[in-house]
């Protein structure tokens, strides 16, 4: 197929001229009955697709599929590779995947009864962790009240030692300082005037 047949086919142009052929599609199942492939024709270099339960296509992913009729399809990115009929190695391969699935099934189908069991069996797990956790819980609980009674003590009892503020560098300089001393004089003055005005 050339490239203008491609761009074509793509876009759904039909050349006046041409006649079209109607493609005629072909579906074939996978061994295991699993998936269904749809293709024009089953050769190298063809498209190939897979169809789900509603009718949706998908190009089908890379892949060895074995169809029904014991026929090898390689697949790379939705364009058949190759077909070879298929040895009873991959027939026998392929019927162990049928039987690993089915023992998948039945686990889920275990999986669901154990669901169903699982209500009082949670409840169980819930109980036994509570009475670890509260056991554990204990000791820390009882650390946490003497704690508390002591820092309440300490609250309330007065300071074995008054608290003593260390002189400042910073307030030793400015005592000496102007600023001082005229902070000294206005306060003096102050208390001169209130002792006049009585």
């Amino acid at each position: 197929m050339n490239l203008k047949e491609l761009v074509k086919r793509h876009f759904n142009l039909v050349d006046a001229n041409a006649t079209v052929a109607a493609v005629e599609f072909a579906t074939a199942k996978t061994l295991d009955g699993q998936l269904t492939l749809k293709f024009d024709e089953l050769s190298a270099g063809k498209e190939i697709f897979l169809v789900d339960n509603e009718g949706n296509e998908v190009k089908a992913p890379t892949g060895e599929y074995v169809l029904e009729d014991k026929k090898v399809v390689k697949v790379e990115d939705g364009i058949i590779a190759e077909v070879k009929e298929a040895t009873d190695v991959e027939v026998e391969v392929e019927a162990e995947d049928v039987v690993e699935e089915e023992v998948v099934e039945e686990m889920k189908d275990k999986e669901e009864k154990m669901a169903e069991l699982t209500p009082a069996l949670v409840e169980e797990l819930i109980r036994q962790i509570a009475a670890v956790v509260e056991e554990k819980l204990q000791p820390l609980e009882a650390r946490l009240a003497e704690v508390e009674d002591k820092s309440t003590k300490m609250a309330v009892a007065p300071a074995a030692e008054p608290t003593v503020i260390k002189s400042n560098k910073n307030a030793e300089i400015f005592k000496g300082s102007a600023l001082t001393k005229n902070a000294e004089a206005r306060l003096n003055r102050i208390a001169n005037e209130l002792k006049t005005n009585r």
